[in-house]
C-alpha cells in the first residue's frame, strides 16, 4: 500500500492560488517479476487573477481510479 500527497500553494497580494495532488494505491505481487494493483487518484487546481484588466480563473478537480500491472526485472 502507497500514499501520496502533494501541495503546491502560492499567495501575493491575497489572491491564493493552489495544486494539490493525493493518490493511494494497492499493490500485490503475486509472482516475482509481476504485481497487479489499482489506485485512487486526484488532482484539484485553483487559479485566478483578481486584476480589473484580467480575465481569469481555472478550477480543475480530476478523480477517479484505475488499475495497473507492473512488471520487475
Amino acid at each position: 500500500m502507497g500514499m501520496r500527497i502533494d501541495w503546491l500553494s502560492l499567495a501575493y497580494d491575497d489572491d491564493g492560488r493552489s495544486v494539490r495532488s493525493l493518490a493511494i494505491d494497492f499493490l500485490y505481487q503475486p509472482f516475482r517479476h509481476i504485481g497487479l494493483g489499482a489506485d485512487w487518484h486526484g488532482l484539484m487546481i485553483d487559479l485566478g487573477v483578481d486584476e480589473s484588466d484580467w480575465r481569469g480563473r481555472v478550477h480543475l478537480n480530476y478523480q477517479g481510479p484505475a488499475a495497473f500491472a507492473t512488471v520487475l526485472f
